[in-house]
């Protein structure tokens, strides 16, 4: 199962990647103004950072799983139990990876908020 999800997470990632350059190359406006009509959406802090943890799940499960499948490549692993606790391993480091970025990326918009605006006051 792992396996083939490993599979399919490279071509989310690719699919991802190409949609992201189609749409940078047919967009009608630069990214600064982008992000501005998505901010005059008004979408919950909480759609968009589970929109960012979901963006960053197959990133972090391919990337773990990746060192797993070099770990067979070599020859480690192979033993039931091991499968087994390299899998839930991978599982637990997916989660984990996937909120990290999911903050920085909230961090960095904070950031880049602050310095775009100047607006350093607590309420916003």
């Amino acid at each position: 199962m792992m396996s083939i999800t490993h599979r399919i997470t490279g071509c989310i990632q690719s699919g991802i990647l190409s949609g992201a350059a189609l749409g940078v190359l047919i967009m009608p406006a630069n990214f600064p103004s982008l992000l501005n009509e998505i901010q005059q959406l008004h979408i919950g802090g909480a759609t968009i950072f589970t929109l960012k943890f979901l963006l960053a799940v197959p990133v972090t499960y391919h990337l773990f799983n990746g060192f797993r499948h070099l770990a067979w490549d070599i020859g480690w692993g192979f033993k039931i139990a091991e499968l087994y606790k390299s899998g839930w391993f991978v599982c637990g480091l997916t989660v984990i990876g996937a909120l990290a970025l999911a903050m920085l990326w909230t961090a960095l918009d904070v950031i880049y908020h602050l310095t775009a605006t100047g607006d350093y006051s607590v309420n916003h």
